[in-house]
């Protein structure tokens, strides 16, 4: 509450702006702020897929490989990937981080076809990034979030665990 109360207390010479990924911060907070005064919230809609996908084109058109080449990504994974991230919450910082963890098991792959033409003159060309990897990347991803949120086998079996994770995350 006092850092809430800091523009009232100095005479709006300190503005103070704060950003959090809940709508009820202000709340949760319990602000008792001196003359009834409130913080004006901002909310902000999660990105669309179709805004997600413009990002993401933008952002491969600027990634060139040393040898001039560009990314190949398929358009369809992109478009899955970002229709998934948009139900799921629409955090264009997730659907760049599995594009990204995509892109890793493609280099990986692509690694293993190099290393297999090792001793030969064969050139492989670079691997495209397929449904295959984006889905095993946001698979991957996926597990890591709910590991990290204390996902257990046990809670997930049952059904009060079922209901909970049918929930969508976006507020």
């Amino acid at each position: 509450s006092k850092l809430f109360s800091l523009p009232t207390e100095t005479s709006g010479r300190i503005k103070l702006v704060a950003i959090s990924n809940t709508l009820d911060l202000t709340l949760r907070a319990r602000l008792v702020l001196p003359n009834g005064a409130a913080p004006i919230v901002l909310p902000f809609k999660a990105y669309a897929g179709s805004d997600m996908i413009n990002i993401i084109a933008s952002r491969l058109a600027l990634a060139v490989p040393s040898e001039g080449e560009s990314v190949k990504v398929d358009p369809k994974a992109v478009e899955l990937l970002t229709k998934k991230v948009e139900a799921q919450n629409g955090d264009l910082r997730m659907c760049l981080g599995v594009l990204s963890l995509a892109v890793s098991l493609a280099e990986a792959e692509w690694a293993k076809k190099v290393s297999a033409a090792n001793g030969t003159d064969t050139v492989v060309p670079l691997i495209k990034i397929s449904l295959a990897h984006t889905i095993k990347a946001f698979n991957s991803h996926t597990q890591q979030l709910k590991a990290a949120a204390g996902s257990t086998s046990a809670a997930t079996a049952s059904v009060n665990g079922k209901k909970i994770r049918s929930v969508p995350l976006q507020g």
